[in-house]
């Protein structure tokens, strides 16, 4: 994993830069794109317009199992002019908001098959994530489980599921979440960019680049693991 340090006015157009530049290098062929919520969805201001097209797929790399706009990622993305540009550039977009009485896990089979159809007709397309990083050193929905490892390990490194819903209970403030699993990003992922800004998570980026620790306590050490992974942040570690 590279690292990349920049001062947080410079951060998110850095990140967005890096996204263009993935992009770019994949025009000509199919695209899966997978954005995440949060603080990172800074960086797709930058991404220049003339990278998106019609051989890219877009969706969440996670969901908010929430009707509420303000909670719900997607309906998050709708609101940014990144996402106009992308419709006027005809991306394909997967939209994960909740369908009138869609139960929890009807969106993670509906996800779960959107994933695997694409993966199916483009066996060689390219997999390009966002991820940001919590405090707790979560990433996707993907909730910190140090008492619980077994647990942890059957929701989000099952082999047979690329997509899961739960509840993470008092772990977060927006504990129903439909996630991308371990499994899917191991098994797909081609090119990422993480995102982490603000002082408060140094502990979180300690733990990640820690060179020992579980992924039940600190899941985004993911990263590590991952292909062509580049981390922006403003925490310049001594």
């Amino acid at each position: 994993m590279e690292i990349k340090n920049f001062e947080t006015s410079k951060l998110a157009k850095e990140g967005g830069n890096k996204l263009t530049e993935f992009l770019r290098a994949k025009e000509n062929k199919a695209v899966l794109l997978l954005l995440t919520g949060g603080s990172a969805m800074e960086m797709f201001e930058f991404v220049k317009p003339e990278v998106l097209g019609t051989h890219i797929t877009m969706t969440i790399l996670d969901e908010r199992f929430s009707e509420d706009p303000k909670v719900c990622n997607f309906l998050r993305l709708k609101t940014l002019p990144f996402y106009e540009r992308a419709v006027e550039a005809d991306v394909s977009i997967f939209d994960t908001s909740l369908k009138v009485g869609e139960t929890m896990g009807e969106l993670v089979a509906r996800f779960e098959t959107m994933l695997r159809e694409w993966r199916d007709e483009n066996p060689r397309g390219a997999v390009i994530s966002t991820f940001g990083i919590g405090e707790d050193g979560h990433i996707c929905g993907i909730m910190p489980h140090p008492e619980n490892p077994q647990k942890f390990s059957e929701l989000f490194e099952n082999d047979s599921h690329w997509v899961v819903g739960y509840d993470a209970g008092l772990k977060t403030q927006f504990p129903l979440r439909v996630t991308t699993t371990f499994s899917f990003l191991r098994k797909n992922l081609t090119a990422g960019i993480a995102y982490l800004s603000g002082e408060k998570k140094r502990a979180a980026l300690k733990s990640l680049l820690a060179p020992r620790g579980a992924l039940a306590e600190t899941p985004a050490r993911i990263l590590n693991e991952l292909p062509n992974m580049t981390l922006f942040t403003d925490i310049f570690m001594s």
